[in-house]
């Protein structure tokens, strides 16, 4: 009885990558096996995937929570287990990796659960997501950051909602949650590539790990122009090819915010 047919009978997705570094960061992986739970829990036979980059398969970008688990499990040489969301199949999965040869990872899906279903919905938004916005709050900001490698590239921006208070005590409160939201609605759709967070009140974090510095400079620059026009909020950005810190970053961007606050400000009153 061989190894593959053994795996192919556990209930459990398995599959074997190859990390695709480049310049000592990973960016992608190629498919060396995968097994037939697998193959079925993410509709697929074995020959879409071995052989094959996820990009290529997919036509995207490997969020960097799975880069860094893959990349990890070579350069530490050991075990590694990481709980995150698989959104091909829209599922929060556990995954477990095993080195193989200072090359390879060895990977076990070994628990599932749809996030679609309500109740862990509604657990999961209440932990995680900003009910007001949508988008990611604090609690999730903490916990995503973590994954930032030193060799990472890393992108991050600050927003500010510009005449919040202002909008809250001359026309109420839902006229303030309404101007929070119309900057964000902004955000999203400047920012395609980052992970957004509401840090709180009116202070807003986008985070690219391993940003694409074009693609980065692309985005920053579009979303600058947009509001040197429309005034709504300022704005701070930073962007590292190395050597990346989540904590030196957001002190960097929180004072340039400040600075084209004041700038802003200045020009008003001018």
């Amino acid at each position: 009885m061989n190894l593959e047919y053994i795996l192919d009978a556990s209930p459990n997705g398995f599959f074997v990558i190859e990390p695709i570094f480049k310049d000592g960061v990973c960016i992608d992986f190629k498919f060396e096996y995968t097994n037939k739970t697998l193959n079925i829990l993410f509709n697929k036979n074995k020959e879409d995937f071995v052989g094959k980059h996820f990009t290529d398969i997919y036509n995207r970008d490997v969020d960097p929570i799975w880069l860094n688990l893959f990349s990890n499990t070579i350069k530490y040489n050991k075990q590694m287990t990481v709980e995150g969301t698989s959104s091909i199949i829209n599922k929060q999965v556990i995954v477990q990796t095993y080195p193989i040869d200072n090359k390879y990872c060895a990977c076990e899906i070994i628990d599932i659960v749809d996030i679609l279903d309500s109740n862990y919905k509604k657990l999961h938004d209440q932990a995680y997501v900003d009910s007001l916005t949508g988008v990611y709050n604090r609690t999730y900001y903490n916990e995503y950051v973590k994954y930032i490698e030193k060799d990472n590239s890393l992108g991050m921006f600050m927003s500010d909602v510009n005449n919040l208070k202002h909008t809250n005590d001359t026309y109420g409160h839902n006229k303030g949650d309404e101007l929070i939201v119309s900057v964000v609605e902004d955000l999203k759709k400047y920012f395609p590539h980052f992970k957004l967070f509401r840090l709180g009140g009116d202070e807003f974090v986008g985070v690219w790990i391993n940003a694409d510095y074009p693609t980065y400079k692309e985005e920053i620059d579009r979303f600058e122009k947009m509001i040197n026009k429309k005034k709504t909020c300022s704005f701070g950005y930073i962007y590292y090819e190395n050597n990346s810190n989540a904590d030196d970053a957001l002190s960097t961007i929180d004072r340039l915010q400040y600075e084209n606050k004041k700038k802003q400000k200045s020009n008003r009153e001018n």
